[in-house]
């Protein structure tokens, strides 16, 4: 009898501030702040709410009305401002669902920080690779409109 495997393509990040760990950390973490870098372009509304403590919740509303993605996580680890697990959720306006484990690190580097992400649960590399895209793009947003006015 054979057996079935599920594959997951794994996605692999990393950008560089020229911030230290505390402020990223904070910035990215912030839900007032998530408004200003987050979603699939830069006008989309975004509704978030964070719970920031192991086993609390992030949970993040954007898109435009009748097309919004929903993504639900809980928080596997938290350990400011270097650390940061969760499981999400991601719903999409057509109501598939994806679900992802992600482990982002915050690590200093001569006054600068490293922030790696890797995620686990995509099931295409196409998929893979539009998120690792949109990554890219709203982390550039994040140092340039909330990173930088923060240091």
């Amino acid at each position: 009898m054979g057996h079935t495997q599920a594959v997951s393509f794994e996605l692999h990040v990393e950008y560089v501030f020229n911030a230290p760990p505390e402020v990223v950390f904070d910035a990215f973490t912030d839900t007032n702040a998530q408004k200003e870098w987050w979603g699939l372009e830069p006008v989309d509304p975004v509704a978030a709410e964070s719970h920031l403590w192991v086993g609390g919740s992030w949970n993040t509303v954007w898109g435009q009305p009748g097309e919004e993605f929903r993504d639900e996580s809980v928080f596997q680890a938290v350990e400011r401002p270097h650390h940061l697990a969760i499981a999400s959720t991601l719903t999409g306006p057509d109501g598939a669902v994806l679900n992802t484990e992600t482990e982002t690190r915050f690590e200093e580097e001569d006054g600068k920080t490293r922030l790696t992400v890797v995620a686990t649960g995509y099931p295409t590399a196409l998929v893979r690779d539009m998120f690792q895209n949109g990554l890219l793009k709203a982390l550039a947003l994040l140092d340039e409109r909330v990173v930088q006015k923060r240091t």
